[in-house]
């Protein structure tokens, strides 16, 4: 997760429990307990052994590559900022509250997302994770995908006259 790359949580040895589907949302509920972060992630239960749940790995794994590919769309990104993002500014020590302009996809693989905002040294790492946890909310198609949000100072060649 912090390298940025995919992640598909694999549980082996499922025939060596009672399979049930509360054993399986136990499992999951404790990990993503521990491990908040967790909860954007799929879990798969196999078998090596007996080959049970293998099979979905090969569906699985190109789904989350498509979906490390995709880019959303400057439209939905502003329409984003304007509907959460305005709506939940961060508290500001400095006095100064953060204004974010507009934002943009600028890479796939893991895609990055850039928010051009007055002043990034306002951003603390907790809104940050906020951010990231809305947008794939809001984007709802990012399951499995690590990604990227930078803030950046809007250059003045990048202001509306």
């Amino acid at each position: 997760i912090q390298q940025k790359r995919n992640v598909l949580i694999v549980i082996n040895k499922w025939d060596t429990t009672d399979q049930s589907k509360s054993e399986r949302d136990a499992i999951i509920e404790k990990c993503r307990a521990d491990m908040p972060v967790l909860d954007y992630y799929p879990f798969l239960f196999c078998s090596a052994t007996n080959g049970s749940g293998v099979p979905i790995l090969f569906k699985v794994i190109p789904d989350i590559i498509r979906r490390s590919q995709q880019r959303l769309s400057t439209g939905l990104l502003n329409r984003f900022v304007d509907e959460v993002i305005k709506s939940n500014p961060p508290s500001s020590r400095s006095g100064r509250p953060l204004k974010i302009f507009y934002s943009t996809q600028a890479e796939v693989l893991p895609p990055t997302f850039v928010f051009f905002v007055n002043d990034p040294t306002i951003v603390t790492n907790q809104y940050r994770r906020f951010v990231e946890r809305k947008l794939r909310d809001y984007s709802g198609d990012l399951e499995g995908v690590s990604i990227r949000i930078k803030f950046r100072a809007r250059s003045n060649r990048n202001k509306p006259s």
